[in-house]
């Protein structure tokens, strides 16, 4: 038997296509985090098996890739909002690295800069009302 170890999902998917357009019979076996699709080695020639190997090396590359990218990107987003005071003072407003991830995935970081300095010019402008 061949074990493959895949961590993502499209390269899986990739490689999974692969068998099947081959016609090579494949279970597989999710785990966490990864999943393991298992090929009968029996069950195929040398050029096929080749084939998948270099197939794997290719996918392997890919999920190298998506994992580094991956890293990177979360490593650069911001885990809360910078939010500016009339005062010219710049406060940090926490927020959770998930939320923030999902609102970085419509807008952009500036987008949510603008949306975050809005609200507090909004709330500022109210105080100041109410005092006068």
């Amino acid at each position: 038997m061949l074990e493959y170890v895949f961590f993502e999902k499209e390269p899986r998917r990739r490689f999974e296509a692969f068998l099947d357009k081959q016609g090579v019979p494949w279970t597989l076996e999710p785990g966490h985090p990864e999943s393991v699709v298992v090929v009968d080695d029996t069950r195929i020639d040398a050029t096929v098996a080749d084939r998948l190997e270099s197939l794997y090396d290719e996918l392997f590359a890919l999920e190298q890739s998506l994992f580094v990218s991956d890293k990177v990107q979360s490593q650069a987003r911001p885990k809360g909002v910078p939010v500016h005071l009339k005062d010219g003072s710049t406060l940090h407003a926490d927020l959770p690295q998930e939320l923030v991830n999902r609102l970085l995935t419509v807008i952009s970081p500036e987008e949510l800069d603008l949306i975050a300095d809005a609200i507090v010019c909004a709330f500022e402008d109210s105080e100041g009302q109410a005092a006068g």
